[in-house]
This record gives structure tokens, sequence and C-alpha cells, in this order.
């Protein structure tokens, strides 16, 4: 469905601001939808990044202005969401009670010891973009100064969160319809 079928969708159910709803979906498609090899699924994924400053340790308060917010894409673009809990999917899909795999709810991407921590002495050595597979494995040479395990030179961490988002039949209102288990 395009944009202006959409658009025109939203108008007449009657959503406040339409304009807005769709140039936020577009973008929530854009940087956190990812394909998946499940018909009517796609994977929302989403970055959470923290600093470790020392004596205080790691968290998302020690962020710098120049760092990416504490949730966001791979690519650094601020994920529209303070919470991972109160997220909605994307206009036409809805989050399902029953994922085709795994958790249907948030869950982090690499279960690790270290709950799916990746660590790097600065944001700019993970990858800019993320495995369109649901792996964590990226593609990209940037992964190599990056580890599971923390060493004396890491100051960033990062890991990824995902949840399956199922295709709706009703495209205006597919947020209201899926159940949010979390």
């Amino acid at each position: 469905m395009n944009d202006s079928t959409l658009l025109g969708r939203l108008r007449k159910a009657n959503i406040a601001n339409p304009e807005v709803h769709l140039k936020m979906n577009t973008f929530y498609m854009q940087y956190f939808a990812y394909q998946c090899d499940y018909p009517g699924f796609i994977l929302i994924r989403v970055c959470e990044n923290q600093r470790y400053l020392p004596i205080k340790g790691w968290n998302c308060l020690h962020l710098l202005p120049t760092d990416p917010a504490k949730l966001s894409s791979a690519q650094g673009e601020k994920f529209p969401y303070r919470y991972l809990k109160s997220t909605d999917p994307p206009l036409g899909y809805h989050w399902p009670t029953v994922a085709p795999i795994g958790h249907a709810g948030w869950c982090v991407e690499e279960d690790t010891v270290d709950s799916g921590w990746k660590y790097a002495p600065s944001f700019g050595s993970f990858p800019s973009t993320l495995s369109p597979s649901t792996s964590a494995a990226a593609s990209s040479s940037a992964q190599s100064y990056t580890s599971f395990k923390k060493s004396a030179r890491d100051y960033v961490r990062r890991r990824i969160w995902r949840r399956y988002a199922q295709l709706t039949a009703d495209p205006v209102r597919g947020s209201a319809t899926g159940s949010d288990d979390d």
C-alpha cells in the first residue's frame, strides 16, 4: 500500500495528525524494520547503547552528546519511543501473541554470558548496518573492533533487542488489534 492510500485511510479513520503518523511510520520502517524468513512477519531491531565511566560503571545516562541515543538504529537514528515496552508496531502490523521463533515480546538478539552486550572503544567501531538475517552477525569490517568480552580499552557497549511484528488485515488500526504481553 502506498503512502497516499495509507494517508487517506488514516484521515478516514479520524486519526489525529495523520501526516505525523505517516511520517513516523516511514521513519520507523526505514531504520528499524527488517525483512525476515517468515511470511507475514517483519523483525523490529533496536540497539541499546551505554557508556562506561570509571567508578560510576555502565549507564545510558553517561552517553555523550555525540553518542547515539539510549535506543537507536545501527546508523545512530534515535528510536521514536522512550521505552521498548511502550513501543507500538508499525502501521499495518500488530504484536503477535506467538512469534514464528523464540519469545513473542522483546528479547536480546544474542543471548550471551553478559546479556548480549558487545563492547568497543567507541560507537564508531560498531557496524552501521545490521545483518538482514535473524542472527546478529553483521557483514561489516567494523565488527572486528567489537567483542562480547570487555577489555580495558572498551568504553561503550551495545546490544540488539528484537521483536516480530505480524501483518494485519487493517493497515490503519493494526497496532490496536495486537497484544502487548510485556
